[in-house]
């Protein structure tokens, strides 16, 4: 059994199809998942701080406990970047999301140290300015210890990537997964079930064993068509599968 020393969530934008906090709720509820990473479209950083108090309030009416937010852009407007790490922060939220622009990541970095919240720059796919592991390891080299990274499986899968090798060139900057499995078909790669796809998921997870990673581990449902909550169900039965079930309580 592969030991991880975190709980699982789920990225709330896996939900495609829930609109309101409520739902999103249930649905994780329904999973027996009890930590969530709230995308910007179940969470806008424009809300007020006390409404984002509330809506922190209506998941832990459910038990489920809010570990980190984004994908967000940032390094365009420092005063937006501002906004949003202290709304982070007065929410207790310890990791945020980031696409940020290439020349800000000093600037990201004081402010992140500022607030107290890491800052993860997200992966995305082919042709993105931070899809390869080699763009991440530049980027952490211009930034402090508060900006890290959230590695997207699937996305460095895509980009011609190996998840399992970026585990140990990352290390302690390694404050997020977006765990997302992709399979390539007509030289094109296509979001999949978790364990369907060409991640190598229990070697994977034994990296993340062995690195002694506590960051936010998110399964990430990217396929938009149809149920959600069956790929869901179905990923969460690979993850044990692979390696034992990680923790699910919130706290």
């Amino acid at each position: 059994i592969v030991r991880l020393a975190t709980e699982i969530a789920i990225q709330s934008g896996s939900f495609h199809d829930v609109e309101t906090l409520e739902d999103l709720r249930e649905r994780l509820r329904a999973l027996g998942v009890r930590r969530v990473e709230l995308a910007p479209r179940h969470l806008a950083p424009a809300l007020s701080q006390i409404e984002l108090k509330e809506a922190l309030v209506t998941l832990a009416c459910g038990g489920i406990a809010a570990g980190g937010w984004g994908v967000f852009p940032a390094g365009g407007n420092q005063r937006d970047d501002r906004a949003l790490l202290l709304r982070a922060q007065v929410m207790g939220i310890p990791i945020v999301g980031v696409d940020p622009q290439p020349g800000a990541l000093r600037a990201l970095g004081a402010l992140a140290a500022e607030y107290g919240v890491r800052a993860a720059i997200h992966n995305g796919g082919p042709g993105h300015r931070w899809a390869t592991l080699e763009a991440l390891v530049r980027a952490l080299e211009e930034a402090n210890a508060w900006v890290g990274v959230c590695l997207d499986t699937a996305g460095l899968l895509g980009a011609g990537g190996d998840p399992v090798a970026a585990v140990p060139v990352l290390g302690p900057r390694l404050f997020g997964v977006h765990l997302s499995d992709a399979v390539e078909k007509g030289g094109a790669w296509k979001p999949c079930t978790l364990g369907e796809g060409a991640l190598r998921l229990r070697p994977f997870l034994e990296r993340l064993a062995a690195a002694g990673f506590k960051g936010l581990l998110s399964l990430e449902h990217e396929d938009r068509r149809g149920d959600p909550m069956q790929s869901l169900r179905a990923s969460l039965a690979a993850l044990a599968a692979a390696g034992g079930e990680p923790r699910r309580t919130a706290g």
